[in-house]
């Protein structure tokens, strides 16, 4: 993977490493490429949501035999947040459809994505939950529990 940096108006290669990747692939100037562009994932708010998975399992009885990352997979499609829908045929019911939480790792997820994920899951923790909190308040919960 080569790694670009944003410049005024223009991406250009983060280091030696990813100049030598470019010259490597022998473009031509001016010539045109697709490329794929996301935000690398801030392993730090990746802690985060593992420690909103275990704040989860630690206070709400229903969650307490899940380990962190199956609560955050449950949190999902409970809330349908960043998952696919999926119809099956059930027999004597019919069509049945059914969520399907997307892979939360580093390559299936964008950072964008990914905070968007975790607002969406304490703002569902907040209303199904625990309404005496706020959205907010959970995340904030959560980010204690990392040091410790």
């Amino acid at each position: 993977m080569i790694e670009l940096m944003v410049e005024k108006g223009k991406l250009v290669p983060a280091g030696s490493r990813d100049i030598d990747a470019l010259r490597d692939m022998k473009l031509a100037v001016g010539e045109v490429v697709h490329a794929k562009i996301y935000q690398p994932r801030n392993p730090r708010f990746f802690r985060l949501a593992h420690q909103l998975g275990q704040l989860v399992r630690q206070n709400i009885p229903s969650f307490e035999n899940l380990s962190g990352h199956q609560v955050l997979k449950r949190l999902q499609f409970e809330s349908g947040v960043e998952c696919d829908l999926m119809g099956t045929k059930v027999p004597n019911v019919g069509m049945v459809e059914v969520r399907i939480p997307k892979s939360l790792s580093f390559d299936s997820m964008d950072e964008v994505r990914f905070k968007a994920l975790m607002s969406a899951l304490c703002q569902y923790i907040a209303t199904e939950y625990w309404p005496e909190c706020t959205p907010e308040q959970i995340e904030q919960m959560a980010g204690a529990m990392i040091d410790t």
